[in-house]
């Protein structure tokens, strides 16, 4: 297992269970530091802390970028989550293997305002 692997998954178990370790901060640094390192993902995990403000001002925009990030490092969670908010389906097909740069692309096609106007009609 190398250290991105490691901080990604002791990261996590301090997440996990039933309830929020008392030093989350330290397992989102654990989570910050393995996606600096490339690790998918961690990468994809950083985009749900980004768009829930944890330890960091909210930013959806910084968020959809980490997922084009972490699926273009081969996260099929990521792929899935691009496609579902891309396409506007309820369900994501499989990614197939993709060039680099087509998640971006993809992610380019979200619009967040449009999404905003969706949400706040829905409520």
């Amino acid at each position: 297992m190398n250290e991105a692997e490691a901080q990604f998954q002791s990261g996590m178990a301090m997440l996990g269970g039933n309830a929020l370790s008392p030093d989350w901060k330290s397992a989102v640094g654990l989570i910050e530091a393995a996606a600096g390192a490339g690790h998918a993902d961690a990468i994809e995990r950083r985009a749900l802390l980004e768009c829930i403000g944890a330890d960091r001002a909210r930013s959806w925009d910084v968020a959809l970028d980490s997922l084009a990030i972490a699926a273009e490092r081969g996260s099929q969670s990521a792929a899935r989550q691009l496609i579902l908010l891309a396409d506007d389906r309820y369900e994501a097909a499989a990614p197939a293997m993709s060039p680099p740069g087509d998640w971006t692309g993809m992610r380019s096609r979200i619009s967040l305002a449009r999404r905003s106007r969706r949400a706040g009609r829905a409520a």
